[in-house]
């Protein structure tokens, strides 16, 4: 007859190795508003991808320079601030163009968009939890960022 061999061993080494490995996992989520959690993923998402953006415009410019622009430091910082018109309409004709300057601004406008958004959830938000004055307040916020986006009083 072969030998079999139980391993029950209880000891409180092997209890204080279990304990040990139960508390290095990672705490349990908070109990947020499931459109809390969508809104910190929107702006953590919405960060890297403009840095992303910036950052292969960038790359793109200094290994290649813009068709037509600017070739010195000196030339493209303006020598002091000349306006840029920017647009979605020339943003999209000049990455179209191959113009690596576009996807630089491109980036930056994701980066303005991406609070713009947030407080857009938000406002969906308030109006999910019927919380008038937050909704009041928040939508003001939001029209006020829109306005300053397309221009309206300047």
């Amino acid at each position: 007859m072969g030998e079999q061999t139980m391993d029950l061993d209880t000891t409180p080494a092997r209890e204080s190795a279990h304990d040990a490995q139960a508390s290095r996992q990672l705490p349990e989520a908070s109990g947020g508003h499931p459109m809390e959690i969508w809104i910190s993923y929107v702006l953590r998402v919405g960060v890297l991808l403009a840095a992303a953006i910036i950052v292969t415009g960038l790359i793109w410019f200094l290994a290649a320079g813009a068709p037509g622009g600017p070739t010195t430091l000196n030339q493209l910082l303006g020598g002091g601030g000349h306006s840029i018109v920017v647009s979605p309409r020339t943003i999209i004709s000049g990455i179209g163009a191959g113009n690596p300057t576009a996807v630089i601004q491109l980036g930056v406008l994701v980066l303005i968009l991406t609070p713009t958004s947030r407080v857009a959830m938000t406002v969906i938000l308030f109006l999910v939890q019927k919380d008038r004055i937050f909704v009041a307040v928040t939508l003001t916020v939001l029209l006020v960022l829109i306005f300053g986006l397309v221009g309206f009083g300047s």
